[in-house]
């Protein structure tokens, strides 16, 4: 809610950070010397209700402009522009049972996925594309990554500061060679900055 239809999207290729932004694709880079910032600083505004889904006939989800064959945004049934519904509805959808691959991991072919729409700090939009942005984009959060964004939501929440009341620094583990993200509080908001965030 509360996002328009040219909102900006937040990418990762590679474990580097970019945003689409009406039909510009900006690097998030470090300042000092120009390589990719292995990191972002937003501000979480809200997430979806549920996990999303999405299927991809050929693994290139990090593609630039790559779109799942078939994908449910409720998580219950296919959304209604699918270029191939592969069920009617998702807990019965073949490719949302676990299966066992080569290298004896567990998997589903249809992956899910949260929805986020996160403000970047202004600082880093304004280094990217010249201006700073002050409306919410688009943050897809992917499979590997769900369970670290719950355990730090319910701990930051258990503490008494919900996600919207501090500035989030997302970087990927180094330990990993997918992008799985990490999530870590950075500084919090003070009342002055309320009126923005609402």
């Amino acid at each position: 809610e509360g996002i328009g239809s040219s909102y900006g999207v937040i990418h990762y290729k590679g474990k580097v950070w970019s945003l689409r932004y009406r039909g510009e694709q900006y690097t998030f880079t470090r300042p000092d010397d120009g390589t990719p910032m292995g990191h972002i600083d937003v501000i979480i505004l809200g997430k979806g209700k549920q996990k999303s889904k999405s299927y991809y006939e050929a693994y290139d989800q990090n593609a630039a402009g790559g779109r799942p064959i078939c994908a449910s945004i409720d998580g219950i049934v296919p959304d209604e522009d699918v270029t191939k519904q592969q069920s009617v509805a998702c807990g019965i959808c073949p490719r949302n049972t676990w299966i066992t691959n080569a290298e004896g991991r567990k998997s589903r072919e249809c992956s899910d996925y949260m929805r986020l729409a996160v403000l970047l700090l202004p600082t880093q939009t304004k280094a990217a594309t010249g201006n700073a942005l002050m409306e919410p984009v688009f943050l897809r959060v992917p499979p590997a990554s769900l369970n670290n964004l719950a355990v730090f939501g319910e701990t930051m929440a258990g503490q008494g500061w919900p996600m919207h009341s501090f500035v989030t620094r997302i970087r990927f583990n180094p330990d990993v060679a997918h992008p799985e993200m990490v999530f870590s509080p950075l500084q919090a908001l003070t009342d002055a900055e309320g009126p923005v965030i609402n």
